[in-house]
């Protein structure tokens, strides 16, 4: 198998050029039959830059008072968005494990859903 689906890399680009082009912030999860792809696209208005390989940091001057609260809003609204979509997501797994229709295995130290009864 694959270790990415080209279809999710090239979708992530063209997000990433959309996301640029109106200066807004995003975390998208891009999701096909057999891979998974996260994009996190942070605007020019805020304080959060991405900082390579460390993650992100938060960088703005103290007299920046716009640009703190900008900030505030776009980490808060993402937390609480993402919290939906999670709780959401749970709740569909939830409902699909009561009905025994998928479970999760540990196969290349990746999660992996399985249908009972399929061979792995």
């Amino acid at each position: 198998m694959q270790k990415s689906d080209p279809k999710l890399k090239e979708c992530a680009e063209e997000m990433k050029t959309i996301l640029k082009k109106y200066d807004v912030a995003a975390t998208i999860s891009l999701v096909s039959p057999t891979h998974g792809e996260f994009v996190m696209h942070l605007p020019t208005w805020s304080g959060v830059q991405l900082d390579g390989d460390r993650g992100v940091r938060i960088k703005f001057k103290s007299t920046e008072k716009e640009k703190a609260q900008a900030t505030a809003h776009l980490i808060v609204s993402t937390i609480q968005i993402n919290e939906m979509f999670a709780g959401n997501f749970k709740g569909m797994f939830d409902e699909l494990s009561k009905k025994s229709l998928i479970s999760f295995s540990d196969i290349h130290n990746r999660i992996t859903p399985h249908i009972p009864g399929d061979e792995l």
